[in-house]
């Protein structure tokens, strides 16, 4: 069961997941198969996730922005606040609308698996964003299961300030990854803010506690070496690969010191 599963663990297993709900489902199946899962991916008007599962848990995995498709483009742009479905706060235009295309399809499998599984949302980037907001959705609903945790890899800002008081009143456990100079994790702008307690990699892919100063001067370091290498890290540090080879070096040394 995920619950038995150390944090570093869970972190791991969350963005291996985000990493394959990339692959198309000929080969992304397999992928889930050999850390013990089966798979079921929904597509409606190009929103997309897949539906992971075994005997014990049901994960929610949302696809994130795929460059070469227009729709997902077009969902990260679509940076108008309105109306949350809960009628408090805004959220986000594109996200909203990503949601409402797979939710009539989701909700019932969640009314009907998630009464006798432990449920869990996670993504990376769009994904993130997705999956941050059908949690709320099953907080809130009572025919929906309570998530067990929702957890994110380089997720966008989703919601005004009132939407994130309204996850806070619904005690929302997220762990919210963020890799140094990561530039996905600072948009939006205003009005919209992130929830959650972050845990962030620093420029050599640690996991560390900082300040927000701490964490200023780490990312201008990551943005100087990228410069002197010929890349941008505000970019490159976005990768769903990079985050899930830093999990795996977080996950390792907990291991190494349980020894």
């Amino acid at each position: 069961m995920i619950k038995d599963l150390t944090f570093p663990q869970q972190s791991l297993l969350f963005a291996q997941f985000s990493e394959i709900a990339y692959l198309e489902p000929d080969e992304a199946n397999p992928e889930f198969a050999k850390l013990g899962y089966k798979a079921e991916f929904i597509d409606e008007k190009q929103s997309e996730a897949y539906l992971v599962s075994d005997k014990n848990d049901f994960i929610i995995v949302c696809r994130g922005t795929q460059p070469n498709k227009l729709s997902d483009i077009l969902a990260d742009l679509r940076a108008i606040p309105v109306k949350s479905t809960s009628g408090i706060g805004l959220v986000h235009k594109g996200f909203k609308d990503s949601v409402d295309h797979i939710w009539p399809k989701l909700e019932p499998m969640l009314t009907k698996i998630g009464k006798k599984k432990s449920v869990w949302c996670t993504g990376h980037s769009l994904g993130a964003a997705m999956a941050t907001l059908i949690a709320v959705r099953c907080r809130r609903l009572p025919d929906t299961p309570n998530p067990e945790g929702l957890f994110t890899y380089g997720s966008p800002r989703v919601g005004d300030n009132a939407y994130v008081g309204l996850m806070t009143g619904l005690d929302l456990v997220h762990h919210r990854w963020v890799n140094n100079a990561d530039i996905v994790t600072k948009v939006p702008a205003l009005p919209f803010f992130h929830y959650g307690e972050l845990h962030y990699m620093n420029h050599w892919g640690n996991v560390r506690e900082m300040t927000g100063w701490q964490m200023f001067k780490d990312r201008l370091r990551g943005f100087w070496v990228g410069l002197k290498r010929g890349s941008i890290s505000y970019f490159g540090n976005h990768s769903i690969t990079r985050y899930r080879t830093n999990l795996e070096n977080f996950a390792a040394g907990q291991e190494r010191e349980q020894i």
